[in-house]
């Protein structure tokens, strides 16, 4: 049975702010903040302790003041045993992010780790994309 957790939380001093617009990125629970498979080669296959499936939704509700200006691009990223996708929507003053990462073998062969490598290249880069916000202008 997998587990699920439902959370509300508020994060203070979280955006960037540069006037007309603020930043920032999705606070992601399975985010990578580092490649592991950084040699340009690799001797060995590529272990993991488990095969994993993660998958979270985040959603961010955006004060009425505040409009949506640009969310990341859609993401797809599949090799052999893994994948990755990242779909950003913007609806209702709220973003929402839905992510998966999917390891479907514990054990990958030498000759994948250039893709392993790419594909954890990704996930690190997806990490750092922000999602861009402006205040809404109020006529007097």
């Amino acid at each position: 049975m997998p587990l699920q957790l439902d959370l509300k939380f508020t994060i203070q001093n979280y955006v960037e702010e540069t006037d007309p617009l603020g930043y920032f990125s999705l606070p992601f629970f399975s985010g990578v903040k580092e490649n592991p498979f950084k040699s340009a080669k690799r001797t060995n296959p590529i272990d993991f302790k488990y095969p994993e499936l993660k998958s979270e939704t985040i959603k961010i509700e955006l004060p009425e003041n505040y409009l949506i200006s640009q969310i990341p691009n859609k993401k797809k990223k599949l090799i052999t045993s893994a994948g990755f996708s990242q779909v950003h929507v913007y609806k209702d003053n709220t973003v929402e992010c839905n992510r998966t990462i999917d390891i479907s073998r514990r054990r990958l062969e030498l000759k994948s780790y250039k893709d392993v490598k790419s594909f954890f290249d990704e996930l690190v880069t997806s990490n750092l994309e922000q999602v861009v916000f402006t205040k809404k202008v109020t006529g007097n």
